[in-house]
């Protein structure tokens, strides 16, 4: 029974209908590079048909020193290609509105939106040094009510 302890806690009530959590993990140190633009398949979310969206970035590294860039890129297919990330049909372009933010270790950054978006990523780039314990991404998203 004491798996039940470990599970999220996740409210249902008006302030949380409509809410969704799309993505949760760790990047593990292994996986980064200083100065290397990072991305993956999970850190690519389809927004379409949800009005808000927030993301979540966090360097665990138990003490000041990395920092890291965060872009919110957009995929832009080519007219009559599917919109699905592949570079073959259009390309990837960080969102004008938004520009590259900083991420500081051990401080929460976040953004929240509330612009049309639809199929976007994460690219996460460590700048000094790489995140000790890796770095914590979420994404959530909530329908308007």
């Amino acid at each position: 029974m004491p798996e039940i302890y470990n599970k999220p806690y996740r409210p249902v009530g008006e302030a949380t209908f409509g809410h969704r959590v799309f993505l949760e993990k760790i990047i593990a140190f292994a996986a980064l590079g200083v100065g290397t633009p990072y991305t993956d398949n999970d850190l690519v979310v389809n927004f379409q048909g949800w009005a808000r969206q927030a993301w979540k970035v966090l360097l665990i590294n138990g003490g000041v020193g990395p920092t890291a860039n965060v872009e919110i890129q957009e995929f832009m297919p080519n007219p009559g290609e599917p919109n699905d990330g592949d570079p073959a049909h259009g390309q990837w372009a960080t969102k004008g509105s938004l520009g590259v933010g900083v991420a500081s270790a051990d401080i929460l950054f976040e953004h929240n939106q509330e612009d049309t978006l639809r199929l976007t990523r994460l690219l996460i780039t460590p700048v000094g040094s790489v995140p000790a314990s890796g770095i914590k991404v979420i994404v959530e998203g909530r329908r308007d009510t």
